[in-house]
């Protein structure tokens, strides 16, 4: 399906794990009232398949729709027409009803569920390195939700949208934010991460209402990682929560596993090749200010590249390497290219700007030499022009191995000392 395009801002993107959204070029478009957000959502979910007029009216007022209905929705696709611009080739008429002709790529809804699909797939397979591409895949899933949806209770997807549908299907995909969650902190228990992962464990297990299975992994994240005594002070900690907020005792999993750490199983414990020494995520080296500044430079020249292209500047200067550098080393991963691909269609776009820079500081951490051509790109040494007496140098730094064999004559603001 083609990229839906509009016509005065360019690539859009509609969002539904959130408040009902279509943005283009970092701008929020006008969507109408919450009956037309209602109704662009229920088309949305659906994926391009047809939605009969039955079925949207059913949606869109529960049992009691009024009189007018059939004339109303005619009204709202007209008006949601103008909204997204375009000739109504977005939300045609089709077999009786209606649909969105829109790329997945460009609804998070879809995004999310084709990376779940991807990172299970991988999940089923036995072996570290599939288990370290699925919890990538995992997270870049969990990345499409707003920053607000943290925990295991997913936020607000359709925020705010009234009805019936509505409401079911929130919690439907409240749950597959739950499942996902849960499912990427259990391969990444799998892949040796339990040290790196108890602050996140036990960050869920205090803000959510009390979580069996996040408390099961947190108990055995602290069990491997030789906190034994913490494990069991959170098992009791839970115990008292589930008492107290539920009314319940603990299930048998959580007792079971209780008891498995009273009595040091020998099962808790990974295989030996089964080490975290490999794995890394973006934010394992939050706190490098170095590698975070240079993606961070990396994003900002990208961006200034694909404006010049649009402006017919562009050419083959060291900004448009970086770009055909970055979009080389992210081609074999759907996921992160994907990322580089919405920032060359909407360079003005900040959440896209932060989604690639996480992405870069990845690739920047665990890949040297990327790190080093990157480098060289975002900061290039500065360069020597002859001018006939001796070399004049425009520069504001240069570095005390930087030797010249003519006499040099120099311009600009220059400091000369360590860098």
């Amino acid at each position: 399906m083609e990229i839906f395009e509009h016509p005065a801002c360019g690539i859009v993107e509609f969002r539904l794990l959130g408040p009902v959204e279509a943005r283009s070029d970092g701008r929020r478009l006008d969507l109408g009232h919450l009956r037309e957000r209602l109704l662009l959502a229920v088309l949305l979910v659906a994926g391009g398949h047809a939605v009969s007029t039955e079925r949207l009216i059913d949606r869109m007022w529960d049992e009691n729709p009024p009189g007018t209905c059939r004339d109303l929705v005619h009204s709202y696709l007209n008006k949601l027409r103008r909204h997204v611009g375009g000739d109504g080739g977005m939300l045609p008429r089709h077999d009786g009803g209606y649909r969105a002709v829109v790329d997945r790529r460009q609804v998070d809804l879809h995004r999310f569920h084709d990376l779940v699909e991807s990172a299970r797939e991988l999940d089923r397979n036995a072996g570290r390195e599939a288990g370290i591409e699925a919890v990538r895949l995992y997270r870049a899933a969990l990345a499409q939700w707003p920053a607000e949806a943290v925990g295991t209770q997913g936020g607000e997807p359709l925020a705010g949208l009234p009805g019936r549908w509505a409401a079911n299907y929130r919690h439907t995909l409240r749950e597959e934010h739950r499942s996902t969650l849960i499912a990427c902190l259990g391969a990444e228990l799998r892949c040796g991460e339990h040290d790196r992962l108890i602050p996140e464990l036990a960050h869920l297990v205090g803000v959510d209402p009390p979580d069996e299975q996040i408390a099961c992994m947190l108990m055995l994240a602290y069990y491997r990682a030789g906190r034994r005594a913490e494990a069991l002070q959170t098992y009791q900690i839970v115990r008292q929560r589930l008492v107290d907020e539920i009314g319940s005792d603990p299930g048998p999993g959580l007792v079971r596993l209780h008891q498995q750490i009273l009595d040091e199983d020998d099962a808790l414990h990974l295989p030996p090749d089964q080490t975290g020494a490999n794995m890394t995520t973006p934010d394992d080296h939050a706190g490098d200010n170095g590698t975070e500044t240079l993606a961070a430079d990396a994003v900002r020249l990208i961006a200034e590249a694909v404006r010049a292209g649009r402006t017919g500047e562009a050419g083959s200067g060291p900004r448009s390497e970086l770009v055909e550098r970055v979009r080389v080393r992210l081609s074999d991963d759907r996921a992160d290219e994907a990322a580089l691909a919405w920032v060359e269609r909407n360079p003005g776009d900040s959440e896209m700007l932060e989604r690639l820079r996480r992405v870069i500081m990845a690739y920047l951490v665990r890949d040297d030499s990327f790190a080093v051509e990157v480098r060289r790109l975002v900061r290039p040494e500065p360069k020597a022009e002859s001018t006939g007496r001796g070399v004049t140098i425009n520069a504001k730094t240069i570095k005390n191995a930087q030797v010249f064999n003519e006499k040099v004559e120099v311009t600009g603001d220059l400091r000369i000392g360590n860098s």
